[in-house]
């Protein structure tokens, strides 16, 4: 693999963020200098330039999203200054003002601690968006008039940390029920919105959070990523990380009911102990097959297996298959890829899925190990799949980039390294 091409980078400090429109065709970076710079490929010359530049936060900013073009050319972008952001590309305005193209078009500060991650919904289910912070809450805004982007309600909230596993009521523990949430508090009474933008809570949302409860979350033992799963056959579910519990939890937002952990993935070495007490508790597997790892409903950590952060986690696009992937990095410098499906396995080793998004909601869910890596020997950074969601590329503080690919068997190996140093030959790949 060649070097495709640089970009010079013009940021005052690192950058802590890169991402790529719908179209592959330009390119978001945000750094520590609190400005986001977007680039467009010259799809002729194959030289990217930068189109534009502002100062965006107040702090560094953490992460940068893209919607989906049908919503226009707009961005979203979260910070260490605890504030959510809502962008549009302006040109063609007739009102249009001052350097930047970018207009401000919202500010969302519901946040009591660093925002981490932001995502957009598919398109299928309106212009959403889901933020986590490092006070361990998930929150969802919808924007309902999507001509008019500075109205954006809080439709949802809820602490991932504390929204646990539990069977439905009604069934019995062992029966293999999908989970549902306990609770999801807040901790305190939500800002008021800046002058000109409109943020209001769902009823159904605030009436299942109690108000006035303290945080107590650490800011560096806070969550660290959420993303939205990219099937729409599936409802609406996320991915979240929950701080140094080391869990994966997939939960499912229905419209009028309270979040539903579907599924919660635990991010321990596959060699560790999965029958000890201490470490399972009562907690029971998804399914029956022997492959299955079990799931945690909280935080279970021994001398042995010390809780850490899941620093980054990815959806792979479905592109047709009956099942999910996700891949997650952490502290513990392992890259991980699961397989995930909900119904019920055929006598052919398919995953069926049942008739209907609502049945998909209401069968249980399952997953299994693909594989676990621990090449970068260091925090694993990022996670992302290319767009057909075959091969997997991994950044960690070891300064390189790792691929990795499933061979024909469907055992995943690593199938090369790129290094941000140039070497002789002007290539960046070094294996």
């Amino acid at each position: 693999m060649l070097q495709s091409s640089v970009i010079p980078s013009t940021h005052a400090d690192l950058i802590t963020d890169t991402v790529y429109d719908y179209y592959g065709l330009k390119l978001a970076t945000g750094g520590i200098d609190q400005k986001i710079k977007i680039w467009k490929l010259n799809e002729v010359t194959g030289v990217w330039s930068m189109i534009d530049e502002w100062k965006a936060h107040d702090a560094p900013v953490a992460k940068i999203a893209w919607a989906h073009p049908e919503y226009g050319t707009l961005l979203a972008s979260c910070s260490y200054d605890r504030t959510v952001k809502i962008w549009e590309d302006a040109r063609g305005v007739p009102d249009a003002s001052g350097p930047s193209k970018f207009q401000l078009k919202a500010t969302l500060t519901e946040a009591r601690g660093t925002v981490r991650a932001v995502d957009f919904a598919p398109a299928a289910f309106g212009l959403k968006l889901v933020t986590i912070a490092s006070d361990n809450f998930v929150r969802i805004y919808e924007c309902h008039e999507t001509y008019h982007l500075n109205s954006w309600s809080l439709v949802e909230e809820f602490d991932a940390a504390a929204i646990s596993v539990t069977p439905v009521a009604g069934e019995s523990p062992n029966s293999g029920a999908t989970p549902t949430q306990t609770h999801a508090s807040l901790s305190d009474t939500p800002p008021t919105a800046p002058s000109g933008i409109s943020l209001q809570r769902s009823g159904a949302s605030a009436a299942s959070n109690p108000p006035n409860k303290p945080v107590g979350v650490k800011e560096a033992d806070g969550a660290w990523c959420v993303q939205w799963l990219k099937d729409k056959f599936s409802g609406e579910v996320i991915a979240v990380s929950c701080g140094t519990q080391a869990v994966v939890k997939i939960i499912a937002l229905q419209q009028s009911k309270p979040p539903q952990v579907l599924l919660a993935i635990p991010q321990y070495p596959a060699n560790a102990p999965t029958n000890a007490p201490s470490l399972l508790g009562a907690a029971t597997p998804t399914s029956t097959s022997p492959s299955l790892l079990p799931t945690l409903p909280q935080s279970h950590t021994t001398p042995s297996h010390p809780g850490h952060a899941v620093t980054t986690l990815a959806w792979a696009p479905p592109c047709g298959r009956s099942y999910q992937l996700l891949a997650t990095g952490s502290r513990d410098h392992k890259v991980r890829i699961f397989k995930l499906w909900h119904g019920e396995r055929d006598a052919f080793g398919e995953d069926g899925f049942g008739d209907g998004v609502g049945a998909r909601v209401d069968q249980a869910w399952s997953f299994s190990r693909l594989g676990e890596f621990e090449d970068h020997k260091a925090t694993v950074g990022r996670v992302e799949w290319n767009i057909t969601g075959t091969i997997l590329s991994s950044a960690g503080d070891d300064g390189k980039i790792r691929l990795w690919k499933a061979t024909f068997n469907n055992v995943w190996r690593s199938m090369g390294t790129l290094g941000a140093v140039e070497t002789a030959d002007g290539d960046a790949m070094e294996q």
